[in-house]
Order: structure tokens, then sequence, then C-alpha cells
């Protein structure tokens, strides 16, 4: 996935081509929940619970910002494409250490 300027191609799950507003939608959300998910884990590192995951606080903060379901849907599956810069699953990713992250270049 890329920056939320560029305006990815995204299909769903059945196989469609979402439009370009929904791609900028659902990118735009990604992206900003990550960067939220940077600056909170080098801020608050040390009151992260160990096992909270980078997932969990991707649900966190979905139903925080009140997105609607289906919207919700595609960035919970579009954000798992954060494994492939990472080298390993959201679910597994530790928000207490994300910020360790940062410094990839993917």
């Amino acid at each position: 996935m890329t920056a939320p300027e560029s305006a990815p191609s995204i299909y769903d799950q059945s196989g469609q081509l979402l439009s370009r507003e929904e791609c900028k939608q659902s990118s735009g959300l990604m992206w900003g929940i990550i960067e939220e998910a940077f600056d909170y884990s080098n801020k608050s590192s040390a009151s992260i619970p160990d096992d909270q995951s980078l997932l969990d606080y991707f649900k966190i903060r979905l139903k925080e910002k009140d997105v609607p379901a289906p919207l919700a849907e595609r960035v919970l599956l579009a954000c798992r494409s954060w494994g492939d810069y990472i080298g390993g699953s959201i679910e597994k990713q530790s928000l207490k250490f994300f910020w360790l992250e940062e410094t990839l270049d993917g």
C-alpha cells in the first residue's frame, strides 16, 4: 500500500475494484492510524500493556473514530499489509515497541 496522496488501487474481498474515493478514504485512514500508533507508542511505551498489538490499536481507533463497519473492515484488511514492511503480522506486532519500526525504510 502506498501513501494516501497517490490513491492506490484496492480490491475488496470479492475481487471488485474500489472506487478512487473509497481507495483514498481507506488508505488515508490506514496511514493516519499508523502515524497515530507511532506517536502513541513513542510517547506512551512505558504504559502500554505488553500484549497489546498493532491490530488491537487499529480496532480501538476505528471504534473511537466511529468509522462505519464496511469502511472499518476495509481498513483492517488493508492494515495487514503493514506486515510486509516489518516482516511479521500486525497481530504479533507489539504496540509497546512499535516506535522502533519508525526508522525502517521498507
